[in-house]
C-alpha cells in the first residue's frame, strides 16, 4: 500500500471517529462572593469531592488536606486552576515527587448564588435592591421568583443595564442619564428579553438594571380612536401611527397633517408631513378637518 494511500485511510477513520467529550465553558464571568455555595466535584477522588460548601465571611472555604482556600472574587474556572495547584503533585529540586494528586480533574460549580446584589429601577412590579440567589442573571433579576417581578404593561422597548465598578458595591442604583450612552451601559431589547435570551445576560455585584416606561405619542383631530398610544419599533412612520388611531375619519384632510414636536426644549410645529414621515417620542400627531 503506498504512502498516499495510507493517510487517506488514516484521515478517513479519524473523521469517522466520534471527538473525545469536552467540558463545558466555566462561567468566568460570575465572580464568587461570599455567602455562595460551591460543589467540587475531583474524578477518581469521590472521597476528597465537596459539595454545599458556603464562602465565609473572609472569602475562605476549608478543603481537605490544603486548609483555608481564598475563593472570594474568582470565578469556577480560577477556582478549579487554584485546587489543581494545591492539591496536585509536583517534583521538588531533589526530584522527588510532594503533594497529593497526580494531574487532578477538578470541576467547580456554583450550586447557590447568595452574594450578588443588584439594583432594579423603572417599570418593574417590585422596584429596589434584589439579591440574586438562583443566578446573576438578568432574567432572574427580572424573575417573579426572588426578583424584582416581571416588567409593567407600560415598560418601554428596552432595557439598561448599568455596570457597577469591578470590585466596587454600589451603595443605591446607578442610574442613565438622559441622552448620553456610557461605556458600562449595556443596552438589551424587549425582543431578546421576550425571546429568552435574558437567561444568557449575566450580571455582577452592584449592576443596576434600569427599565424605562415606553416612549408614546398622541394622535388628535379627525382620526376614529385620539388619544396616546406607545411607539413600538414597529411604529416608524405617521402611517402606521394612524393606524393604531384607527384611521383617518371621512372628515379628515390627510393632506394638511402636522406634527408638533420638542426640540431642544422648543416645541416646533411640522407641516404638510406625509404618510412616510418618521414619528418620534412625544410627537403629537393633528388631523385637521377637511376645508368646505
Amino acid at each position: 500500500m503506498n504512502t498516499l494511500l495510507t493517510t487517506l485511510l488514516a484521515v478517513a477513520l479519524q473523521a469517522g471517529s466520534p471527538a473525545p467529550p469536552r467540558p463545558g465553558p466555566a462561567a468566568d464571568d460570575y465572580r464568587i462572593g461570599v455567602k455562595d455555595v460551591i460543589q467540587v466535584t475531583i474524578y477518581g477522588e469521590e472521597a476528597l469531592s465537596r459539595s454545599n460548601l458556603t464562602v465565609d465571611a473572609d472569602g475562605l472555604i476549608e478543603y481537605p488536606l490544603v486548609g483555608s482556600v481564598k475563593v472570594a472574587g474568582l470565578s469556577a474556572r480560577q477556582v478549579e486552576q487554584e485546587l489543581g495547584r494545591l492539591l496536585g503533585t509536583r517534583v521538588d529540586k531533589d526530584g522527588r515527587e510532594q503533594g497529593y494528586l497526580r494531574n487532578p480533574s477538578i470541576t467547580v460549580k456554583v450550586t447557590e448564588f447568595r452574594s450578588q446584589l443588584v439594583w432594579v429601577q423603572g417599570a418593574v412590579h417590585t422596584p429596589g435592591a434584589v439579591t440574586l440567589k438562583g443566578g446573576a442573571t438578568l432574567m432572574n433579576a427580572l424573575s417573579a421568583d426572588g426578583g424584582a417581578g416581571p416588567l409593567n404593561s407600560d415598560a418601554g422597548s428596552y432595557v439598561v443595564i448599568i455596570h457597577a465598578p469591578e470590585g466596587q458595591m454600589a451603595a443605591g442604583p446607578n442610574l442613565p442619564e438622559p441622552g448620553k450612552h456610557r461605556d458600562n451601559e449595556i443596552v438589551v431589547s424587549r425582543r431578546d428579553i421576550d425571546m429568552g435570551k435574558a437567561n444568557a445576560i449575566r450580571l455582577r455585584d452592584g449592576d443596576t438594571v434600569f427599565v424605562p416606561t415606553s416612549e408614546k405619542f398622541t394622535v388628535i383631530g379627525e382620526v376614529k380612536q385620539s388619544g396616546q398610544f406607545v411607539l413600538t419599533p414597529d411604529v416608524t412612520n405617521v402611517l402606521k401611527a394612524l393606524a393604531l388611531a384607527g384611521g383617518v375619519t371621512d372628515r379628515g384632510a390627510k393632506n394638511r397633517m402636522s406634527i408638533q414636536r420638542v426640540v431642544d426644549g422648543q416645541t416646533v410645529e411640522i407641516k404638510n408631513v406625509k404618510e412616510m414621515d418618521p414619528i418620534l417620542p412625544g410627537d403629537t400627531l393633528i388631523v385637521p378637518k377637511k376645508r368646505i
